[in-house]
């Protein structure tokens, strides 16, 4: 992947420097949050480079920070010459479908790659792209990028699971031998599955924004 003109790339960079700045001015979340009318939870994803922040909004970070706006440009507004390694990247795979057996899953169509920071504890971790709008009501839309960790899971969270191969991202019920998937729009019924049909894979941790 090219870091040239890299939308991707630049709002992670600048999150970065954000975060910088943040950290020297001895300021936390909720303090910066505060200075500029937002949530503590929106400045987490401008730092983790999870939102687009437009040029206004650059404009008052920069202004509650007392830096100069070029300050947090510094190195990224083109990504010529900027080395992944710089922005302690990891390349995560989204994967379309896997094989499982009864321990492992095995990658079976990987899409790309995507830059991923690695201070988000990203060990057993990979994206899948949703394909429907199945989970609405648990916020994931279609073709959001999740990232999601091989771990275990409670009843009733929402789960990333294999079945013949598909992946399918439901909220999950564990009954005895029977295992429900829920989606979360009610235009969508239940699927009703055997344990054994069903590889529980693990649940999604963040809900990437992408750009075009």
């Amino acid at each position: 992947m090219s870091n040239k003109n890299n939308p991707k790339l630049f709002y992670i960079a600048v999150g970065e420097n954000i975060k910088k700045y943040r950290t020297i001015r001895n300021l936390s979340l909720q303090m910066l949050a505060e200075k500029i009318g937002l949530t503590k939870k929106t400045i987490q994803r401008y730092e983790n480079g999870e939102h687009k922040i437009d040029m206004e909004r650059l404009h008052e970070i920069a202004d509650a920070l007392e830096v100069d706006i070029s300050a947090l440009l510094n190195g990224v507004d083109s990504f010529l010459g900027v080395d992944i390694s710089e922005l302690k990247l990891s390349m995560l795979p989204v994967v379309n479908s896997v094989k499982t057996d009864q321990e492992n899953i095995f990658f079976d169509s990987i899409e790309s790659h995507e830059p991923t920071p690695t201070e988000w504890d990203i060990k057993d971790c990979f994206y899948v792209r949703v394909k429907d709008d199945s989970m609405l009501g648990s916020r994931i839309g279609k073709d959001d990028l999740l990232l999601i960790k091989k771990t275990k899971h409670e009843n009733g969270e929402v789960a990333v699971v294999s079945v013949n191969g598909k992946l399918l991202i439901r909220k999950l019920y564990i009954n005895d031998d029977q295992i429900i998937l829920q989606p979360d729009n009610s235009a969508y019924p239940p699927l009703f599955c055997k344990r054994s049909d069903v590889y529980i894979i693990g649940k999604p941790i963040k809900n990437i924004i992408t750009f075009s």
